[in-house]
């Protein structure tokens, strides 16, 4: 599986007018905001503090909407094994990224 680039990314989904305003769903949650523990209990979303969106960081919302895509493209092949290499792949390049790029960049 390939990624976009970060620059791709945000060119291919991103204006002007919409960069103050991304809010995507936590992956972590679900939306929800809260997050089960092993022992069946509620607790708040760590991710997203209980709010259940992420957002105004691009560098975040792209990650967010990666790791979406991870999750859903190992689903449709049936490749679930599959997916937590992908994920290690994609947040290896992702840490990369993060370091070299401003959080509003575009």
């Amino acid at each position: 599986m390939k990624f976009y680039t970060y620059d791709r990314w945000v060119k291919l989904n991103i204006s002007d007018d919409e960069l103050d305003e991304l809010q995507t769903d936590c992956i972590v949650c679900g939306g929800n905001g809260y997050e089960e523990c092993n022992l069946g209990h509620e607790h708040e979303c760590e991710e997203c503090d209980g709010e259940g969106t992420v957002g105004g960081n691009v560098l975040e919302v792209y990650r967010q909407k990666a790791l979406s895509d991870i999750a859903k493209w190992c689903t449709y092949t049936g490749n679930l094994s599959s997916q937590s290499e992908l994920v290690k792949e994609f947040n290896s390049k992702f840490e990369a990224l993060s370091y070299s790029k401003d959080a509003n960049y575009i």
